[in-house]
């Protein structure tokens, strides 16, 4: 059976929704790991190296810095998914049979303000990794 392009449009807002959850949830993932090494290189080179002040106190910093990172890239996580239910109370008894074109546009906008979201997060991940991966740099160096 042929798909109409109406219900090729709302499959296709469905996958992107999908997409992007999947995106800001492998971000998280991402950001989560990402300051678990850095965590445990910093604590490592407090025990291995007490006397080396200098990278071990930038490390710390740094590793603070990624923690308040990673607090933002969880905050950003703002996907939304189209509330159809209060569309459909709102509309209530549909004079013009719109009703589906309706809740295509709703979809199709969550799905656009979601591409903002994941922008946004992604960066924030992306920022969070580069701090998470200097403390581990100065961690590691206080070791050597």
């Amino acid at each position: 059976m042929a798909q109409t392009g109406a219900e090729w449009r709302e499959r296709q807002a469905d996958l992107t929704i999908a997409r992007q959850r999947a995106q800001v949830d492998s971000a998280k993932l991402l950001a989560t790991f990402a300051i678990a090494v850095a965590t445990t290189l910093v604590a490592t080179s407090l025990q291995v190296q007490p006397n080396a002040p200098t990278p071990r106190t930038v490390g710390i910093w740094l590793l603070g810095a990624a923690f308040l990172v990673t607090v933002v890239v969880i905050l950003l996580d703002r996907i939304r998914a189209p509330d159809l239910e209060s569309i459909l109370c709102r509309i209530g008894p549909d004079p013009d049979g719109d009703v589906v074109h309706r809740l295509q546009k709703a979809e199709i906008a969550a799905a656009e303000y979601n591409e903002k979201v994941v922008r946004a997060v992604v960066r924030a991940a992306l920022l969070q990794v580069l701090v998470t991966a200097a403390a581990s740099v100065f961690a590691t160096a206080a070791m050597a």
